[in-house]
């Protein structure tokens, strides 16, 4: 090894004929929250922001799916009751557009005209779904699952 090459804080050996070939990602996972309750969106952000992800935040369907268009994220978080676009339309749509789009669903409503809204968004695509009042243990351990974070925040 004839000389070093200083990236950072990290010394990688580099041999004059060979070169040297660095592949590193610093990307945070980003996670869109779509949720009408102002106190729902600020706990899941602040929470998920704790553990290392970025987080962006629609307060309806509408917002979100633009915002989902506009930048995709590793992970939707969307409520399924909301005014105007809810939930399941949310899911139906980013799953046609988008169809490797992870999305988890939280609502405070067992049952919509006869259905068992958590069971119709594990049907339309959701990968999990979450009963208001949700625990949130519970769900930052699903998304470290499904999108695991940067580095220093995966324990």
């Amino acid at each position: 090894v004839n000389q070093m090459l200083l990236f950072g804080s990290v010394l990688i050996p580099s041999r004059p004929t060979r070169g040297t070939t660095l592949a590193c990602s610093t990307r945070v996972p980003r996670i869109l929250v779509i949720d009408d309750e102002e106190q729902v969106r600020r706990l899941l952000s602040q929470a998920l922001q704790l553990h290392g992800y970025e987080v962006t935040l629609a307060a309806n369907g509408q917002e979100g799916v633009r915002e989902y268009r506009r930048a995709p994220a590793d992970l939707i978080i969307t409520d399924i009751l909301m005014p105007g676009r809810e939930g399941l339309e949310i899911i139906q749509e980013l799953r046609r557009e988008f169809p490797t789009s992870k999305i988890f669903t939280i609502s405070g409503a067992d049952e919509v005209l006869g259905m068992d809204v958590l069971e119709v968004a594990k049907r339309f695509g959701a990968l999990r779904t979450f009963k208001k009042p949700f625990d949130l243990h519970d769900i930052l351990k699903a998304v470290k699952e499904v999108v695991p974070p940067p580095p220093r925040h995966s324990k």
